[in-house]
């Protein structure tokens, strides 16, 4: 979910379905530029709660005031099995995402 600071108070938009089928390990808003991105997946749970790796990251954006709903999204492209932990931005619409399981990758909003 995420939460909307109105002037009737927070307001729960649930992520697209894509951004749902893995944990979130780290999220970065922009209000500037209306997006939200996000990196996840986790692999350490126990067996019984099943692996959660179908999604390691991307970005939500066109936001929808009307619909309450984000219309874009775009995947970060990770190789599939990489449990990313955190995003950091950086100049020039690049983003660094670090790993647990895997090489720090430099990625690009464009």
């Amino acid at each position: 979910m995420v939460y909307l600071n109105t002037p009737d108070g927070f307001k729960g938009i649930p992520l697209p379905k894509v951004a749902q089928q893995s944990s979130i390990e780290d999220i970065l808003d922009d209000p500037e530029k209306k997006t939200v991105s996000y990196v996840g997946n986790y692999f350490d749970f126990e067996v019984e709660l099943g692996p959660l790796g179908a999604n390691p990251g991307g970005m939500l954006s066109d936001f929808n005031s009307e619909t309450l709903s984000f219309e874009s999204h775009k995947s970060f492209n990770l190789p599939k099995g990489t449990s990313s932990r955190a995003i950091q931005v950086l100049k020039n619409d690049q983003f660094v995402i670090d790993t647990q399981n895997s090489f720090v990758f430099l990625v690009t909003s464009k």
